[in-house]
């Protein structure tokens, strides 16, 4: 199970796109373009998609 197939469920839609183009090495100027927004708004969604992530994911369960 991939880490975006594991946090999908609890994003946005705009939280989803821009964190599967950042997790596919995109940069936030670059996903603003392809998105339509401004860049301080997906810096924004990929923040909230990564705490989001982060809460899912133990560290222990990881490197066991």
């Amino acid at each position: 199970e991939s880490v975006y197939q594991k946090v999908e469920s609890v994003l946005t839609d705009q939280e989803k796109r821009a964190f599967q183009l950042w997790l596919h090495g995109e940069n936030n100027v670059e996903i603003a373009r392809a998105m339509g927004a401004s860049s301080w708004m997906t810096t924004r969604q990929i923040a909230n998609a990564r705490k989001k992530c982060r809460a899912l994911f133990n560290p222990d369960e990881i490197f066991s």
